[in-house]
């Protein structure tokens, strides 16, 4: 997911950087995304999208529209079905570093807690198309049924499963191998 997200970045043709595992500083996930988000505008930047590495339905057209809602001075918030966010993108002066930091990141919540936090600096949200991301063998299974054959992501996961034959049976002794795994190790900003 991560190659395939870095991927969707780069081809967006937007200057991309990355904040993972090794190059994130802070004791929580609010600490280390401030924390990156604030490096990126302490390095003369005025604007930032940030994306996650869990919503392989991410595309350079939702880049883009957050790109040209940011230029128009718009905060804006990609959805994700379960209440959270696969895309978050804002000017600087619309950036409280202490506020951000205790948003209820990766909670049911977070979508609340986000417009509250607009709402106290009185700026309003434009919204994209709600996605899916995925945090459990349950979502990966249901974003692999809605994604089409030739999709990078679902030709990977053929891959990793070549082995298994891909039906509903396979996909109930691997996802949650494969999620225990590999799902939760490598979140990122």
């Amino acid at each position: 997911m991560i190659a395939h997200t870095r991927q969707t970045a780069l081809d967006s043709k937007l200057p991309v950087f990355i904040a993972e595992g090794r190059n994130q500083q802070g004791n929580s996930f609010g600490h280390r995304l401030a924390n990156a988000v604030e490096t990126i505008f302490d390095s003369g930047f005025e604007k930032v999208i940030i994306i996650g590495n869990d919503c392989p339905e991410l595309t350079t057209l939702q880049l883009h529209q957050a790109n040209q809602l940011c230029q128009s001075d718009q905060v804006v918030l990609g959805p994700t079905s379960d209440g959270g966010a696969y895309l978050i993108a804002f000017h600087k002066k619309h950036f409280e570093k202490s506020t951000f930091i205790n948003l209820d990141w990766e909670t049911a919540n977070f979508h609340a807690s986000f417009q509250a936090y607009l709402q106290a600096q009185n700026v309003g949200l434009e919204l994209l198309v709600e996605l899916q991301d995925i945090d459990d063998p349950e979502q990966l299974k249901a974003i692999l049924a809605r994604l089409c054959d030739s999709h990078p992501f679902k030709k990977f996961i053929k891959y990793l499963i070549r082995d298994f034959h891909f039906n509903g049976f396979s996909y109930s002794i691997l996802i949650p191998q494969i999620s225990k795994q590999f799902l939760f190790l490598s979140r990122a900003p």
